[in-house]
This record gives C-alpha cells, sequence and structure tokens, in this order.
C-alpha cells in the first residue's frame, strides 16, 4: 500500500487550522501521516495541533516564510507520495484517494493537481477556478500527461499548490522551494517541476480555497514583484527553452512591469510608475511607446498642479 503524508505549514492561523486538519482526518483514505509546521506563530497553534493527539505531527521553527515551512516538512516526512495544504483551505473528502488513484493508472507520472472552487466565512460553491475555456480543455484533453505545462504556467499559475500530490521521487528531481521568496515560491517550484517531471490533472473540484484579507495573493504589488523575480530566475536558468517559451517569458515580465508601471501612476507614485514603465522592452515597442507617453502626460499634469498651487 503506497504511504500519503500532508504537509501543512501555518503561521498564526489557529482557529482555521482545525477546520484544515478535520478535511484532512476526514479522508475516505486519509493521509498515513500529518505534519504541521508551525512557522513561528505566536497564537495558539500548539495547543490545536496537540488536541488531535498522535494524528497530527507538530514542529515548530522561527518564522522563515511558507517555503522554509514547506521544505522543513518534506524533510521530517517519510511517504512515498506528499500532498500539501494550507493551513486556511480545506480538501475535499476524497481527494488523496482520487489521486492516489491517478498515480496508480499512470505510473510514469510525477505530480498531479486538480481544480479547485473558493469560499468566505461559511458560504461555499462548488463553482470551478479553471474558467479559461482553452486552458480547461488542455488540461482534460492531456490529463494524464501535460508537456505543455510550463507553457501555461508561464501565462497564469494554473497550479493550486493545495490540490498537488507528488512522488516523493520528484523532490530529488526538483529540489526545494526556495526560501528566498516569501510569494510565488510554489509558482517557482512548479515551473522547474514542469521542465524535469511529468505532470497529470485531475477534472474536480479537490479545495476549497478560503478568501480572506490576509491571503498574501491579495496583495497586487507584492505578487506581481515576485512574478517578474520568479520570471527572471526562470528565464536565466540554463535549461534549453525554446526559442517560442523565451519569447513568452520576456512578454510576460515586459506585461508585468506595464501592469506594475500603471498602477503606480494611478496612485501618483512617479518613481515607481517610471522605473517599471522604462522596463518594457523594444519587443513590446506599441505598448512601451504608450507607457512613456502614459508617463509623461501623468508627469506633466503633476507639474502643472504643483505650480498652480505655487
Amino acid at each position: 500500500m503506497p504511504t500519503v503524508t500532508a504537509i501543512i505549514p501555518t503561521y498564526n492561523r489557529a482557529a482555521m487550522l482545525a477546520q484544515a486538519l478535520k478535511s484532512a482526518l476526514e479522508q475516505t483514505r486519509p493521509p498515513d501521516e500529518i505534519i504541521v509546521v508551525d512557522d513561528g506563530s505566536t497564537d495558539n497553534t500548539a495547543e490545536v495541533v496537540a488536541s488531535h493527539g498522535a494524528r497530527v505531527r507538530y514542529i515548530r521553527q522561527d518564522n522563515a516564510g511558507a517555503a522554509a515551512a514547506r521544505n522543513r516538512g518534506l524533510k521530517e516526512s517519510q511517504s512515498e507520495y506528499i500532498a500539501f495544504l494550507d493551513s486556511d483551505d480545506l480538501w475535499t473528502p476524497r481527494k488523496i484517494e482520487l489521486q492516489l488513484g491517478f498515480f496508480a493508472r499512470t505510473p510514469k507520472a510525477d505530480f498531479v493537481f486538480a481544480d479547485m472552487a473558493n469560499f468566505t466565512g461559511t458560504v461555499m460553491t462548488a463553482e470551478p477556478e479553471i474558467k479559461n475555456p482553452k486552458l480547461h480543455d488542455y488540461l482534460v484533453e492531456h490529463a494524464e500527461h501535460l508537456a505543455d505545462l510550463f507553457q501555461w504556467l508561464i501565462i497564469e499559475n494554473v497550479v493550486p499548490t493545495p490540490t498537488v500530490m507528488c512522488k516523493r521521487s520528484a523532490v530529488t528531481k526538483v529540489g526545494f522551494f526556495n526560501e528566498r521568496l516569501l510569494i510565488a515560491e510554489d509558482l517557482d517550484y512548479w515551473l522547474r517541476a514542469a521542465e524535469v517531471c511529468h505532470w497529470g490533472f485531475l477534472d474536480e473540484v479537490m479545495l476549497f480555497r478560503r478568501r480572506h484579507e490576509s491571503n498574501l495573493v491579495s496583495d497586487f504589488t507584492r505578487r506581481n514583484l515576485a512574478l517578474i523575480e520568479v520570471l527572471g530566475e526562470t528565464q536565466r536558468r540554463p535549461t534549453g527553452h525554446s526559442p517560442k517559451l523565451q519569447r513568452l517569458i520576456a512578454q510576460k515580465i515586459n506585461d508585468t512591469h506595464y501592469e506594475l508601471g500603471s498602477a503606480f501612476l494611478r496612485t501618483r507614485n512617479y518613481q515607481q510608475a517610471r522605473f517599471h514603465l522604462t522596463q518594457v522592452q523594444a519587443s513590446s515597442l506599441r505598448k512601451g511607446i504608450l507607457a512613456i507617453k502614459r508617463l509623461t502626460a501623468h508627469m506633466m499634469d503633476a507639474i502643472g498642479a504643483g505650480n498652480a498651487s505655487a
């Protein structure tokens, strides 16, 4: 029988953690091992974990971010398969059962992920998150071997971390999460994994993601700055990406600089707007020209307003 470890990083989410643990313990095929890595919480996280007895293993470390917490869990785990769960989210009851079934049918697979739905408080819907019809069609039609996943990840992060299950042997291929990244460390890992591993997909909602104010993904500026950093590192890796993929990465970096620059313009942060808009490369000439025109116009308006008030 294959064994499964659930790794749950957490930081000051004791009340939410109790619900996440319940969703893991009540799986139709429960994990053989649940590891909660407490990333320096100051609430009653330890007591919540202790209330579950020997079924849940508790590891505490100084605050170092989700990447470091997941890495600690990977290093401590003993199972053949690894499943990730965030401490504010909930697995659907058959997640582990269905994913183990996928691996049994698809022995070459290293990773498998699934769709998710969102919830706020107690309001849940089963509406899948993947709404792009081209993406959905691709995932379904190539569900047992997503050879083009890397390309889709450049366009958008299509892999919800708490839906992922992987083989321990895959970690040997990919390595660990980049602990320098406090946001987008999961995208960085999936990109590296898509370069060297066999991926699959299950067309079913297997996670309810909790939407709340402390979600890191809700911070537009930090998220996009991290995206530029991740894509820059991807661009510099000597992995032999095709010219098409290199152009796609460059275009995504350009687009992200443009979005950040435009956002800073709207808030009249002209220094940051200038930095990002002037990063738009010549390969996006029309967008670059438009960016500079917008920046110039806003700065002239600001100068004019300053003169008028003098």
